[in-house]
């Protein structure tokens, strides 16, 4: 019989929960987006601000509410992955303004 290993694992996040697919499609969105804004390089959406972030977020809301199944016309990706992407920009620009901390 083999040994329990105990690791001190309690309290920090359990990463294996999150659905790949949603870190896949955000990945391949934020492909397009450094291929069509080569100059901003990979931090440049720190630099667009929120309101721009949300804005273009709400707009691939509504487009998805529209057509579910639907893709934007530029990059060809989901709506939803835009959602996601930005979505996860402003979480990143709320917990650097929290210094670092979890929302």
């Amino acid at each position: 019989m083999s040994e329990v290993i105990h690791k001190a694992d309690q309290g920090k996040a359990p990463i294996s929960l999150v659905p790949t697919g949603i870190i896949w499609e955000m990945a391949k969105t934020r492909e397009f987006g450094l291929k069509k804004y080569p100059e901003t390089g990979r931090l440049g959406w720190k630099e667009i601000g929120k309101e721009r972030i949300v804005d273009a977020m709400l707009r691939h809301v509504l487009r998805y509410l529209d057509d579910p199944g639907g893709v934007d016309e530029e990059s060809g990706i989901s709506h939803l992955a835009h959602v996601a992407i930005n979505c996860a920009f402003l979480i990143e620009l709320e917990r650097e303004e929290n210094g670092g901390k979890e929302l």
